[in-house]
């Protein structure tokens, strides 16, 4: 009996050693590995009660975006067609849009998910690009900018949502401003005999008060086009009354840290103009010419 009771003991002991070893202060590990769980990545809107929060399938290369409230936790439905995530590898940088899929509860008119399908996307918004990650988002007419919450790891695992960090986000804003104003954004890739064109500019955001520079960049067989000639003006948001008259761009060389394409045409966009048109015009060596507009939203100077 007492041989009985002594198995027991040992038995139970074990079990108990074993459940302390699972569970360590600290030790996330089980959480983090659980199969299925998503990744996820948090952004806030500085000064706006507004969080988003990026989950991903990996296996169907699909992102998807929630709109949460000021305690990043409470889904916010918000009044947008779609919301864009801008990316950037060194000076480059890349543009993906999120779509409105419209939830059951969603007042109408407002979207509290969007999503976007992007085998490239799921891959780099979590790695090391995804660090630079900013989503450009416009309510009511006012354009927000959302940054990671860097000090917010495995937003789902963790389930902590202290906020009390923010003050990260500001310090590094004139460097910031000063990277965000040269890089490369492309907006739209067109083919045109057989030439890839991508259409783009320079800087993250327009800003009214201040010089606009638009960028083209002409691929044929993976070569660049050097002997085009490339035109930008700048339109009304409706296209049709012209803000900036027409200047050629000029042809600049690949660097280490930019693609070769055209710019240097630089446009400027009045104060009082929300909306403006970027109309680029290329005309090929060949005689054939293409015109393409492209409406963008300007940021106030002011603040």
């Amino acid at each position: 009996m007492m041989a009985d009771l002594r198995s027991i003991q040992w038995l139970f002991s074990l079990l108990l050693l074993l459940a302390f070893a699972g569970c360590r202060p600290g030790d996330d590990s089980a959480k983090n590995q659980q199969p299925g769980r998503p990744e996820a990545k948090l952004f806030f809107f500085a000064g706006f009660p507004l969080h988003a929060e990026i989950t991903a399938d990996v296996q169907n290369g699909t992102l998807t975006l929630t709109t949460l409230g000021a305690d990043a936790e409470t889904i916010q439905p918000v009044k947008a067609e779609a919301i864009n995530l801008v990316m950037q590898h060194g000076n480059h940088v890349d543009k993906f849009t999120f779509a409105a899929l419209p939830q059951a509860g969603d007042p109408a008119g407002t979207s509290s998910r969007f999503s976007v399908k992007s085998v490239h996307l799921t891959k780099a918004v979590f790695g090391k690009a995804g660090r630079s990650a900013e989503l450009l988002l416009t309510l009511d007419g006012k354009p927000l900018l959302g940054r990671v919450e860097e000090s917010h790891h495995d937003h789902l695992a963790h389930g902590d949502h202290a906020h009390d960090h923010h003050e990260h986000a500001h310090h590094d804003h004139d460097e910031h401003a000063h990277v965000a104003s040269n890089v490369l954004l492309w907006h739209e890739d067109v083919g045109f005999e057989g030439n890839t064109i991508r259409l783009g500019q320079h800087g993250l955001v327009v800003q009214s008060g201040t010089e606009l520079e638009p960028a083209v960049s002409i691929d044929r067989n993976g070569q660049p086009v050097s002997d085009a000639k490339v035109y930008a003006s700048l339109l009304d948001g409706n296209g049709e009354k012209i803000l900036a008259q027409q200047q050629q761009a000029i042809f600049e060389p690949a660097t280490e840290e930019e693609p070769a394409h055209y710019a240097q045409d630089f446009l400027f966009v009045p104060e009082d103009a929300k909306k403006v048109t970027i109309r680029y015009r290329i005309d090929l060596v060949n005689g054939s010419t293409t015109t393409r507009d492209i409406l963008i939203q300007t940021e106030s100077h002011a603040h």
